[in-house]
């Protein structure tokens, strides 16, 4: 008995107690499935462009496919969607379109899961996100993201047994034509190695080069009696050498 009241003392100050382990995957689009479509589908480019271009106007977007891991939805404790939102200016002065109009991530059924197609500019919406970019100043950063919790779209699309999760960045007109001049801005993809949008390592908190999925699991309880019986192993071992 006081051997069990040790290993309680103990537990708490040295963490010993069962915790739950709980991991996290990450999943980035691979490359064709990361890209802008609008005046044209570019699978390839480093820059991912949103806004406007030419004369007339044509709306530029930026779309994403992210392939499901093979797991079970009941394993899913929460899912986060994670878009660089750097305000890099491509083009124009990108004043119609993003001082002043709202933009938001929208949740689609991607054309092609093996990458972008044109028809991803407009294929039907299955959910709004949320806003990815209000409206106010231009305020450059490489390290900045949005964050959107995609937990009920990712299991959408496991129910509705896709094998991808892909979303574009649709705009919210305050006007019944896109605004004029055009202008647009780009963040960069999952192919960009620019050191300014983070670490370049993979690392969800560092590398802001593409967007990124967080799929977090279910925690996983550590075994309780391995615990015990490791934590009296400890305190046995303890007595006999003192």
């Amino acid at each position: 008995m006081k051997e069990l009241k040790k290993l309680l003392a103990l537990s708490m100050v040295v963490g010993l107690w069962p915790v739950a382990a709980q991991a996290v995957i990450q999943i980035r689009p691979a490359s064709l499935q990361d890209g802008s479509v609008g005046p044209y589908t570019d699978r390839t480019n480093v820059f991912g462009f949103w806004g406007t271009s030419g004369d007339p106007e044509v709306l530029w977007t930026q779309v994403g496919i992210h392939t499901l891991p093979a797991i079970s939805p009941a394993q899913i404790a929460s899912a986060e969607l994670r878009i660089p939102e750097t305000d890099s200016l491509w083009s124009g002065d990108a004043l119609g379109q993003v001082d002043t109009e709202t933009w938001s991530a929208t949740h689609i059924d991607a054309t092609n899961d093996a990458q972008i197609e044109d028809a991803d500019v407009s294929s039907a919406s299955l959910g709004n996100l949320g806003v990815y970019r209000a409206p106010g100043p231009r305020n450059k950063d490489g390290g900045r993201s949005t964050s959107f919790d995609v937990t009920n779209a990712v299991l959408a699309d496991y129910g509705a047994l896709r094998t991808t999760f892909a979303w574009r960045l649709n705009v919210l007109w305050l006007h019944d034509t896109l605004p004029s001049p055009s202008g647009s801005l780009y963040l960069p993809t999952v192919d960009n190695t620019d050191g300014f949008f983070g670490s370049f390592d993979g690392d969800a908190a560092t590398d802001n080069h593409g967007a990124r999925l967080l799929i977090t699991l279910v925690p996983e309880p550590a075994t309780a009696g391995l615990m015990l019986l490791g934590g009296l192993g400890l305190l046995r071992r303890r007595r006999r050498s003192a």
